[in-house]
């Protein structure tokens, strides 16, 4: 039988992960497998991650006193990038995901928003009404074509990968770029100059042009770096 292939986006107000996100914004979770404990628990491993490793410090101190926390063991934490497990209550939408069709992992937590992909028969329709509940909200709800899944999902694993490439970057060399792209001086066409820029940032020009050139050799550095497998 053909499969139907959904994107969810929901918000709850009874996952640990989501209030995380929702408090440090520049922290990630890939939730990488989910299993039930005989108490009825969700035991899940994850990854976390950030540009930022004291915030990624902080969200895990916040995560691993969350009250519906049972359990959590942070089994290693690298610069911007850490691996835990934990046992937690069970959320509402953890409760309904059988129900609903094959939930493919991992979960992309950010923004106190959760990220799932389904899997159902082509003749099983995923509502709003039926998802929504005093815990839980969908926020986006649409079914994909293949091509769209194939470049929706792979996405997920894009934003660590992102994360880590850029790790290697200073505070405020993140800083900075996140200014500029705020700008507009990466659009094309651009919608501010040099000049105007380093008005903005109440810098000289050539200090704003050097932070420029050296954020963007750092950068590509990176991914030359990473790519060298594939020479």
């Amino acid at each position: 039988m053909k499969n139907a292939l959904w994107e969810i986006v929901i918000t709850q107000n009874d996952c640990p992960m989501i209030d995380t996100t929702k408090i440090y914004p520049g922290v990630f979770i890939l939730m990488i497998n989910t299993e039930i404990t005989e108490d009825e628990c969700q035991y899940l491993f994850s990854i976390l991650g950030s540009s930022d490793s004291k915030e990624l410090g902080d969200a895990i101190r916040f995560l691993s006193s969350h009250p519906r926390i049972k359990e959590f063991n942070l089994i290693s934490k690298t610069g911007s990038t850490a691996i835990a497990n934990c046992r937690m209550i069970q959320t509402a939408m953890y409760k309904k995901a059988d129900k609903i069709g094959f939930r493919l992992h991992p979960i992309l937590v950010a923004n106190g928003k959760e990220r799932w992909f389904f899997v159902t028969d082509e003749g099983r329709e995923i509502t709003e009404r039926y998802v929504n509940d005093r815990y839980t909200k969908v926020l986006e709800l649409r079914r994909l074509t293949q091509e769209e899944f194939s470049l929706e999902y792979p996405s997920i694993f894009f934003k660590f990968y992102v994360s880590n490439l850029l790790k290697a970057l200073t505070p405020d060399d993140a800083l900075f770029l996140k200014e500029a792209i705020e700008h507009g001086y990466f659009d094309w066409p651009r919608n501010i100059s040099l000049t105007e820029l380093s008005t903005k940032m109440n810098m000289p020009k050539s200090t704003v042009s050097y932070r420029v050139r050296k954020v963007l050799r750092k950068v590509m550095h990176l991914i030359s770096q990473d790519l060298s497998p594939f020479k």
